[in-house]
């Protein structure tokens, strides 16, 4: 298959995905599972102690997509990468819930009273100011991304979420190298204008 990742998923395209045609599903896999597998990668990485490779993740994905396809109702590449991703991230946040209960099992109170490891611990949750500043921050993020252009907004997504290069990103968009990274520029340039508005505020 020499077709690009976008001119690949078209509306018919995404309906014979949605009808559970193998060769459509084959042709997602081998587009996509680098895509899948780097994302499944970089998060794992936090992780100090893990049961599973990015590998069983990026295939628990694939069995749950193709077995809920009809769910599927995108018509273009960045929709199904996406939904792809949504379920991948679905299995890792079951992984990281799984380790999240066992290390909580390991902190309860032992049988003869005394302190688990975790009343050892000092309470590391953020005070009420820290909340707050968090929720402000979320805000701005929110109001620099609708000042976004749709194109701005793909090339940060590609820059900083895949981790792509410059010419990566060029040929992904289907743009020259200069124009991506103008569009770079231009998006880091606004969100810095508006981050200097919300510092500036009393």
């Amino acid at each position: 298959m020499h077709e690009t990742h976008q001119s690949l998923v078209t509306p018919e395209f995404c309906g014979r995905l949605r009808q559970g045609d193998d060769t459509a599903w084959d042709q997602v896999v081998q587009n996509l599972a680098p895509t899948l597998l780097t994302f499944a990668a970089r998060q794992l990485g936090t992780w100090k102690k893990r049961t599973a490779e990015p590998e069983d993740f990026v295939q628990e994905t694939w069995i749950y997509a193709k077995s809920h396809a009809a769910a599927f109702q995108g018509t273009c590449y960045w929709s199904l990468r996406n939904w792809l991703r949504s379920i991948l991230w679905s299995e890792l946040r079951k992984e990281f819930r799984k380790k999240q209960r066992e290390s909580t099992s390991l902190d309860q109170p032992s049988g003869d009273g005394r302190p688990g490891p975790k009343d050892e611990k000092k309470d590391d949750q953020p005070l009420p100011p820290q909340v707050l500043l968090n929720r402000e921050l979320i805000a701005v993020v929110c109001i620099c991304s609708k000042n976004l252009t749709q194109d701005e907004k793909e090339v940060l997504h590609l820059r900083y979420w895949e981790g792509l290069s410059y010419d990566e990103i060029a040929a992904a968009m289907n743009v020259k190298v200069d124009r991506a990274k103008y569009l770079h520029r231009r998006a880091l340039h606004k969100i810095e204008l508006q981050l200097k508005k919300y510092l500036e505020e009393p």
